[in-house]
């Protein structure tokens, strides 16, 4: 299966709110090969920035950002910002009135995933899911049973 992890279900691997136990079985099941995991180049600035919202030092941030690059290393693969996903997420922007970043990130998701696993409110709504319906899944960290 391959598995598509946006920025705000990746925060809540260091973060501990609702749903981080199930982002950590995301990364169980990755580490274990029962999953491929992706998710889009611009993830390392979209936890930079938040992480250093909630108040985290640049420290902290930066020993995150290591451990992300070892998880990058151990094969989590980073989707390219390529032509085609700019002018997917146009598209998707054009139709579901997402915000550029939420359109990069649907838009990567559908080059090489099945399933996207977020909790942003803007990549769950209905009209978005209606839209990609037999293409690829959206759904919350709680729902991922891999």
């Amino acid at each position: 299966m391959r598995v598509y992890l946006e920025t705000s279900s990746l925060v809540k691997f260091y973060q501990k709110e609702e749903e981080s136990e199930h982002v950590v079985r995301l990364f169980e099941s990755f580490l274990e090969g029962r999953i491929e995991l992706y998710t889009s180049r611009i993830f390392l600035l979209e936890l930079a920035r938040g992480l250093t919202r909630a108040g985290l030092d640049e420290a902290t941030v930066s020993r995150i950002e290591a451990d992300f690059r070892m998880y990058i290393a151990r094969g989590l693969k980073q989707i390219p910002v390529s032509e085609d996903v700019l002018e997917n997420a146009l598209h998707l922007i054009k139709r579901n009135r997402l915000g550029a970043i939420d359109a990069i990130h649907a838009a990567s998701a559908l080059t090489r995933t099945d399933v996207l696993i977020s909790n942003d409110e803007h990549l769950l709504k209905s009209s978005l899911r209606k839209d990609l319906q037999g293409s690829i899944e959206i759904i919350k960290p709680a729902q991922a049973y891999f």
